[in-house]
């Protein structure tokens, strides 16, 4: 489990400013060149604008305090930004598969390549540059994860924009052009739908990848003093935040004061064990008679 990381937001607003840049001069580029991968190119660093903008916002919300309306304040819309910007590139994969296969349908292109070759190196040299800036943050943020897995696919896609062109301007392989669009398209389908996966796990309250819902029922029913737990539900609230809430039953009747001390060892089990920093246990004594470790539908309370 990954351990909280402060952001700097700022880095997505600098990421922006260089994206905008890049897509301006990639769509002029790619019209005068004629090449249909430059202007994928383009297309896929235009969509970065929009995702290191929301994931921009996202990270600004989830900096508010909680409220008595919002009691988890906004740690979601991290998750959400993230969600709908691995939307975005898989419909982006997806648009540009198309444009590759109405290219070899009307037939090959020449392709302008200095002009290629020139507006693509410049492509690759904003793209590294703001992954740079990002990479550290990828690192422990789902959601600026999402915005690097953008850049880094536009730096790939560049490299292999820069190789074809190379090979069409030397060799006239001019079939290259609508290739490097599908495999730039392929990467980002990849990615996208890695993170519309995780993102939409914590969406849904899955149990977080990682942990192991019998391990955790074995280690808490260890603990001195606990006969068993049950109905037990552990969901992200955000990616380093995550929540256990769940019923123990004692072996016998106890003060408040003991079960403090129960509580105390249930919550260190689980923080280094297993990062859940928040837990709300109702202690029992033969409490939910007949339930298991989840508590399925239709279950007496």
């Amino acid at each position: 489990m990954a351990h909280k990381h402060d952001v700097d937001p700022n880095n997505l607003l600098i990421t922006v400013g260089m994206n905008i840049v890049i897509t301006v001069v990639e769509v002029l580029g790619g019209i005068f060149s004629g090449s249909l991968a430059l202007l994928s190119d383009a297309l896929h660093n235009f969509n970065d604008i929009t995702s290191a903008l929301v994931s921009y916002i996202a990270l600004r919300l989830g900096e508010k305090d909680n409220t008595i309306s919002r009691t988890y304040g906004y740690k979601k819309a991290e998750i959400i930004a993230a969600f709908l910007n691995s939307l975005a590139l898989i419909f982006i994969a997806l648009f540009l598969f198309k444009e590759a296969y109405s290219r070899y349908l009307g037939g090959m292109v020449e392709i302008r390549t200095g002009l290629m070759l020139l507006v693509a190196s410049i492509g690759l040299a904003a793209n590294l540059i703001a992954v740079v800036f990002l990479k550290k943050d990828a690192e422990h943020n789902i959601n600026v994860r999402s915005a690097y897995t953008h850049l880094l696919g536009d730096t790939f896609s560049s490299v292999a924009v820069i190789a074809g062109g190379v090979c069409m301007h030397y060799f006239s392989w001019y079939w290259l052009d609508p290739l490097l669009t599908i495999i730039i398209a392929l990467y980002v389908l990849k990615e996208g739908a890695v993170i519309f996966i995780e993102s939409l796990g914590v969406l849904l309250d899955s149990t977080p990848s990682g942990i192991d819902l019998l391990m955790v029922q074995k280690d808490i029913e260890s603990i001195p003093g606990v006969k068993n737990i049950h109905h037990v539900h552990i969901r992200q609230v955000s990616e380093h935040d995550i929540h256990l809430e769940g019923h123990v039953n004692l072996q016998e009747d106890l003060a408040v004061s003991k079960t403090c001390v129960i509580n105390g060892r249930i919550e260190e089990v689980l923080k280094n064990k297993y990062n859940i920093g928040h837990s709300t246990i109702q202690f029992e004594i033969d409490g939910c008679s007949g339930v298991g470790l989840i508590k399925n539908k239709g279950m007496a309370s």
